[in-house]
This record gives structure tokens, C-alpha cells and sequence, in this order.
């Protein structure tokens, strides 16, 4: 809704960063995130959130879940074993990166808060 009224006042001439800051206050977030929220809708005609990926788990690899604890790092290995698709949702063996690309770091809890 935001979006489609500051397109609006955009395609009007009226767009102004004083509205621009007046959304994204309304909106809780900052001002810079508004405005890649109209440079997606400008560019790639979307006004939503971009659909996020999703992890489905198979019946199987539930099964192998459970019967690991539900140990990802077991299921993870059991996949690769088994020669099937590793999905890029199920963290590798060994403490590799994650879907962000950042490594936590090494300790007995990881990046926990408190660890050390």
C-alpha cells in the first residue's frame, strides 16, 4: 500500500524525500529500504516481498530426521550419501558456511551469545 501511494505521487511529479521519510516511519523501517522498495517496483514491477526460498522436507528425509535426532547435520550426510539433491537450506557438515555465506564462529556453542 505504501508503495503503490508513493508511485502514485511519483507518476505525479509530486514524490518528495520528506514523503519518502514520512513512509518509512510509518513503516518502521529506514529510509533507504523505502527506497529500494520503489526501485523494485519501478524495475521489476513488484510491490510484495520477494517469495523467500523454502525448505520442503520429503517424507523420507523426515524419516531420516527423526531417526538422527533431528541431527541436519546426519540428514545432510545421508542425502550426499545417497546421492540425491542436497537442498541449500541444509547446512553442510563441518561447520561450512550457511544460506547467508557466513561461517560462525568455532567454539563449544558456536556463535551463541555468552560463548567463550
Amino acid at each position: 500500500m505504501l508503495v503503490a501511494r508513493l508511485l502514485e505521487l511519483d507518476a505525479a511529479g509530486a514524490l518528495t524525500t520528506a514523503h519518502v521519510r514520512a513512509g518509512a516511519q510509518v513503516g518502521g523501517v529506514n529510509v533507504r529500504t523505502v527506497w529500494r522498495w520503489l526501485d523494485a517496483a519501478r524495475t521489476e514491477g513488484r510491490m510484495e516481498r520477494r517469495p523467500r526460498a523454502r525448505l520442503e522436507l520429503s517424507d523420507q528425509m523426515w524419516e531420516v530426521l527423526a531417526q538422527a535426532g533431528g541431527n541436519v547435520v546426519a540428514l545432510h550426510r545421508h542425502l550426499k550419501a545417497a546421492g540425491g539433491e542436497v537442498p541449500s537450506g541444509v547446512v553442510a557438515p563441518g561447520g561450512a558456511p550457511g544460506p547467508s555465506g557466513r561461517q560462525g564462529p568455532a567454539g563449544p556453542r558456536g556463535g551463541a551469545a555468552g560463548a567463550g
